[in-house]
């Protein structure tokens, strides 16, 4: 996980963003409270149609 540098284990809960980038759940609404883009590729986590 590039957000908390831990290796993802069997089971473990991971998010696959619509960019393809995968993160632990947890780290992940972490990062969300405080940012609404990717930590990898900066794209909008969220899209409007």
């Amino acid at each position: 996980c590039s957000i908390c540098f831990d290796p993802y284990e069997p089971n473990d809960v991971v998010v696959r963003l619509p960019c393809a980038h995968v993160y632990h759940r947890h780290c992940l609404q972490g990062w969300l409270l405080n940012k609404d883009k990717c930590p990898i590729c900066i794209r909008p986590v969220l899209t409007y149609d």
